[in-house]
């Protein structure tokens, strides 16, 4: 069974620290932005997470068929240990890759973790991707080697796989990400190099960024900067809208101006309010007596916009369908 697959590390080539050199090869990975991702209060440490990509870095999803198989999309993820040797570290999975999943227990149920793994004695260093099996209990528990690993061994766990008895095949509903407990990171979060913009699954989750960290929360599409004590100040956003809206016998129209976050649709895109919000008719209506542009002040609603539609004469056009095009402002 193949539950485990090398990764590419990006690492110093050889010699001490204050001698060392880089290969072409890690230069062209990036070695230099990788390694120095965002940094908590202690010198030299830096936090542990996948950096963002273009497509989805380490998602672990089902496998393209049904069977006892986890697939883990290719992605960088950091990795961080105090001990001697240790210090940041920064592997590659190079291709999707699909790990088995061992067999469903007889009786109760198993937690398994996706894990990237790096083992460092100074010696024969490795960083993998692999999946740490769990014990079947009433009450299921980490893997004991994800909690008390052993020397020099070091884990990022990426995702939890639930296996029950009867299982068959992985499926997504088994596959989640959630908080981490004893210590250890939380599952599936991103890191970024100094300056950048860490994308947070919800505001909520940016409390344990390091302080001062600019951040995007995916989840409700809040940007905000980290303060102490866990503040949060949320900055202003931009949200467009383009539709196809009916105006009503006084020539108003309603606009709901939802847009699309974590792969669904909101309706309250601004978490706080709209502030203020600007239409434009795309197309010529009441043979062409429109005047473009032309709006009116918007709602105080976080989710939608009034706007009242007039002609030439400033008359308000009723029950017309128009070609519409918005922007909103909001926090």
């Amino acid at each position: 069974m193949a539950t485990s697959v090398g990764t590419t590390f990006h690492g110093l080539a050889a010699g001490s620290n204050a001698a060392a050199t880089f290969t072409p090869a890690e230069l062209r990975g990036g070695l230099v932005s990788r390694s120095g991702i965002v940094s908590g209060s202690t010198v030299g440490s830096a936090r542990p997470g996948i950096l963002p990509g273009p497509t989805t870095p380490l998602l672990v999803t089902q496998p393209a068929t049904s069977v006892m198989k986890a697939k883990v999309f290719s992605g960088t993820v950091i990795q961080v240990t105090a001990d001697t040797p240790g210090g940041v570290y920064s592997h590659s999975l190079t291709a999707d890759t699909e790990l088995d999943i061992a067999a469903a227990p007889g009786s109760n149920t198993r937690w398994d973790v996706v894990v990237a793994k790096v083992f460092d004695d100074g010696t024969s260093p490795a960083t993998t991707i692999e999946v740490l099996t769990g014990t079947a209990s009433a009450s299921p528990t980490y893997p004991s080697a994800l909690t008390s690993p052993a020397a020099n061994t070091y884990y990022y766990p990426l995702a939890k796989v639930v296996v029950a008895t009867g299982t068959t095949s992985i499926t997504n509903a088994m596959i989640s990400f959630p908080a981490a407990g004893g210590g250890l990171p939380a599952f599936g979060q991103w890191t970024v190099a100094p300056g950048g913009v860490v994308p947070v699954a919800t505001v909520a989750t940016a409390a344990g960024l390091p302080l001062y960290t600019p951040f995007y929360s995916t989840g409700d599409g809040m940007p905000g900067l980290m303060l102490p004590g866990g503040a949060t100040p949320w900055g202003h956003m931009t949200r467009y809208f383009a539709g196809t809206p009916t105006t009503n016998a006084s020539g108003d129209i309603s606009v709901a101006f939802g847009v699309k976050l974590a792969g669904g649709l909101t309706a309250t895109p601004f978490p706080n309010e709209l502030l203020a919000a600007v239409a434009i008719d795309a197309q010529a209506v009441g043979s062409g007596s429109l005047v473009i542009p032309r709006w009116t002040s918007s709602s105080s609603s976080s989710s939608t916009a009034t706007f009242r539609i007039y002609d030439a004469a400033g008359a308000g056009v009723a029950s017309t369908t128009l070609a519409f095009a918005m922007i909103a402002f909001g926090r």
